[in-house]
């Protein structure tokens, strides 16, 4: 479904991606790891073309999507789900997930989604006129998750989900990623939280300063020496 090929992406004069290169198939969940300042967040951006890359391909259903604007891929099928989740602190939970859905056009079609979204997001039917500003960190995840399906992506990348969670929240985040999942949805899962990863995942890769140094099962890297105890504190 995604091939990132040879990636190679700048901030300034500064390399963050140093010629990355990985494979998503359809169906399935795909974790990258590392810890902070390795590229990951920079990965999505580039895939999302809100970057875009000095040099490499990115390729979407067979397309070349690497120096199309944003909402060109967004209309191919890939949503961004970004890190810290970035709400309008002054726009309604409706005027979100309407949002999410900008570029559709079946206005019976986006009505049925959003009711589908407040099946699985039950609170933010009790908030749906309520500020995202005013919201919980978990209730503006949910939000920033039920912004991205209305679009009804393909790929829904995830950039950090569980970022200044509760364990209870982030527990019941790892079910909803699993349940987007299970309805049809391929996943690229950016966590620092490398156990929660490793667990949702089937295959992962693990990024350090930009590159890939590690890929494979995740089961496997669950059980990885390095890995041990780079992310998951022991050896």
């Amino acid at each position: 479904m995604l091939k990132v090929r040879g990636i190679r992406s700048y901030y300034g004069r500064v390399e963050a991606l140093k010629g990355i290169s990985l494979e998503v198939n359809e169906r399935e969940i795909i974790a990258l790891i590392g810890s902070n300042g390795a590229g990951k967040s920079t990965t999505l951006r580039t895939i999302s073309g809100l970057i875009t890359p000095a040099d490499g391909a990115i390729e979407f259903l067979d397309r070349r999507i690497d120096g199309l604007p944003p909402k060109e891929i967004v209309r191919l099928g890939i949503s961004h789900c970004p890190e810290e989740r970035k709400i309008w602190p002054r726009l309604t939970v409706e005027e979100h997930l309407e949002l999410g859905a900008f570029l559709r056009g079946d206005r019976s079609g986006v009505r049925a989604d959003m009711e589908q979204m407040f099946t699985v997001f039950p609170v933010l039917r009790e908030r749906r006129r309520q500020l995202g500003g005013t919201l919980s960190g978990g209730e503006q995840q949910m939000l920033a998750i039920g912004r991205a399906l209305m679009s009804q992506p393909k790929l829904v990348m995830f950039d950090e989900p569980s970022l200044g969670l509760a364990p209870l929240v982030v527990e019941l985040m790892a079910r909803i990623i699993q349940g987007i999942h299970e309805r049809g949805a391929t996943v690229l899962l950016v966590e620092q939280n490398a156990f929660l990863a490793l667990n949702l995942a089937h295959r992962a890769y693990v990024l350090e300063t930009g590159r890939i140094v590690l890929e494979g099962p995740a089961r496997a890297l669950l059980e990885n020496e390095h890995v041990k105890r780079a992310y998951l504190g022991s050896a």
